[in-house]
């Protein structure tokens, strides 16, 4: 009997494991397989509900959006920086908490350069050109081929 508990509990180990989400996924951006982290789909739906409704022009959709996918991906800086691209965008006259999301996207990953580039393009639209410059710099440096 002690020899049927033990292959039960391999059994169900290895099934768990079998279920469990891969830490590492490959997924395919600009052409290239790049090696990330496992994203949640709910994560991922409430992103692209984010970019609709920023694509769309209704900012305060696309930050509530944003906001939710950060809550459901607490590491990634992407939401982050999306909020912050929005509080920036024209007319929406949200430079300090588009500041605050750039510092909280940067200090989950200081070497995001999407998280500089708007951090430049922050900067440029309060005619911070010493910010900008020195934003700019950085992004360049950490994604030399970025489109940003």
């Amino acid at each position: 009997m002690r020899r049927g508990k033990g292959a039960l509990v391999a059994l169900l180990v290895s099934t768990g494991l079998g279920c469990a989400h891969p830490s590492v996924v490959q997924r395919a951006y600009g052409g290239d397989v790049i090696a990330g982290r496992y994203v949640s789909p709910e994560a991922y739906a409430a992103f692209l509900r984010g970019a609709v409704a920023e694509a769309e022009h209704h900012p305060a959709d696309a930050l509530k959006a944003y906001a939710e996918a950060a809550e459901r991906d607490p590491a990634s800086p992407e939401p982050w920086t999306r909020m912050a691209e929005v509080w920036c965008s024209p007319g929406q006259g949200g430079a300090a908490d588009a500041e605050r999301a750039l510092g909280h996207a940067l200090e989950l990953d200081a070497s995001y350069a999407r998280a500089w580039a708007v951090k430049a393009a922050c900067a440029a639209s309060r005619s911070d050109a010493v910010g900008q410059g020195a934003a700019a710099a950085r992004a360049v440096q950490l994604d030399p081929q970025g489109d940003g």
